[in-house]
């Protein structure tokens, strides 16, 4: 072989070595990324999972938050009614304790007039006696 032969050869030898070194080093970097990519894709599918179940569970929660809305409605128009029946009531009251007070006034007096007149009786058949 001549010198430039073996150059040539030597020259060839150090590129495919090269060539080699490089080509495992993207088939080293090729296999990290895969799995890097697997990784990601298991991520994720957990993320996809785990928001369909937030998602399910929001669902859930906006209709109890729904329920408690309808149920607080509820709840204040029955305080509504009560405060109005109690406020009733206690007018009713009133006139009635008003009422019982002017028929007991009512009933002092006419007792307070018969005992008079009683009184009155009793004193005119002393002083005809």
């Amino acid at each position: 072989m001549t010198k430039m032969e073996d150059e040539y050869k030597q020259e060839y030898n150090s590129f495919s070595e090269n060539m080699n070194k490089l080509l495992k080093e993207c088939e080293e970097k090729n296999s990290k990324l895969r799995e890097n990519l697997e990784d990601c894709q298991k991520e994720k599918r957990d993320s996809d999972e785990k928001l369909q179940d937030f998602e399910i569970e929001m669902s859930g929660t906006k209709e109890q938050l729904a329920q408690a809305e309808d149920r607080i409605k509820e709840l204040e128009a029955e305080l509504e009614t009560s405060e109005k029946k109690f406020a009733t009531d206690l007018e009713n009251q009133k006139l009635g304790a008003q009422s019982a007070s002017d028929l007991a006034k009512q009933e002092y007096s006419y007792t307070i007039n018969k005992l008079q007149d009683s009184i009155g009786q009793l004193e005119n058949q002393n002083e005809k006696r």
